[in-house]
């Protein structure tokens, strides 16, 4: 195991490099999950929300209006 002593400043530099490049691959894969699971999302709420609208109105429950994203 290496101790702090073993270390040279420009390992611990490249270290710290190291570590930036990841932490910026880390945010370009979050960003592209992200915006997968928007689209994914999107595709399931068109699916959705006119079946149930139908399952609604066959329950004779009228459906005037329908605003997605409402959270209460």
């Amino acid at each position: 195991m290496t101790t702090a002593t073993d270390i040279s400043w420009d390992d611990l530099k490249a270290m710290i490099l190291s570590l930036a490049e990841q932490g910026k691959e880390t945010d370009r894969r979050i960003r592209a999950r992200k915006r997968q699971w928007g689209r994914l999302g999107q595709f399931v709420q068109d699916r959705v929300e006119p079946a149930v609208v139908r399952l609604f109105q066959e329950q004779s429950i009228p459906v005037h209006r329908v605003r997605p994203n409402v959270r209460a």
